[in-house]
């Protein structure tokens, strides 16, 4: 499993504090090893290289990082990513280097998959929760939790967290009730339905005043 894990290649970091800024105008991004039972390390790595793997393995997916001059691989998962307010450019990044055999509380992103029978009818589809939050041993950690809505036959279904089929050894820590997607009655439906239901009302009212003011008519005639 390790060897087909992503690697990042890291180098021990002698360069502290705000001088950091030097690396970063050399294309090299500061980062910190850290985790229970280990000696935390100041490292850096390649800025380019560091993207490309943050886009690969995201905050749920194990990377190897392994440092210059220790044979030993560090598996990790990112914990904290600091981003530049100005340039948006990772300033810095904080990995979790984890015991394999103890499990961990990862969130995981949803994916929709299929077409749901309920869109064809009218409704829309609302994605109230985006990711869930799932137990697991760091190497069974899903990359994602797929979500079918084909199971959403009309408008007013919904699927919750209860509803989702789970890898083996994977367990739900997110509220099992928490609506997860549902399919919408459309607002513009709703919008339009209550002014005709206002005019239909404003009718009846006017129907009823009618004969009222003929009377009233009369009433002055006599």
């Amino acid at each position: 499993m390790v060897s087909q894990m992503t690697t990042l290649q890291a180098q021990p970091r002698q360069v502290l504090g705000k001088k950091v800024k030097t690396l970063r105008k050399a294309g090299i991004t500061p980062i910190h090893l850290y985790g229970p039972d280990f000696e935390s390390q100041a490292l850096q790595t390649d800025a380019a290289t560091l993207r490309r793997v943050l886009v690969h393995v995201g905050r749920n997916r194990p990377v190897s990082v392994q440092v210059d001059g220790n044979a030993q691989p560090n598996i990790c998962f990112v914990r904290d990513i600091k981003f530049s307010p100005i340039t948006v450019e990772v300033q810095h990044v904080d990995f979790l280097r984890v015991d394999v055999t103890q499990k961990l509380e990862f969130q995981v992103p949803v994916h929709i998959v299929n077409d749901a029978p309920a869109v064809r009818k009218g409704g829309i589809l609302v994605q109230p929760v985006r990711e869930l939050l799932v137990e697991s041993l760091p190497l069974e950690a899903p990359a994602a939790i797929e979500v079918d809505i084909s199971v959403l036959e009309d408008v007013g279904m919904s699927i919750r967290a209860r509803d989702l089929k789970l890898p083996a050894g994977v367990t739900l820590v997110s509220d099992p009730e928490q609506v997860v997607i549902q399919a919408n009655m459309p607002p513009r439906v709703v919008e339009e339905t209550a002014p005709a239901a206002a005019a239909a009302e404003g009718e009846a009212t006017t129907e009823g005043a009618a004969p009222a003011e003929e009377g009233q008519s009369r009433e002055g005639q006599r």
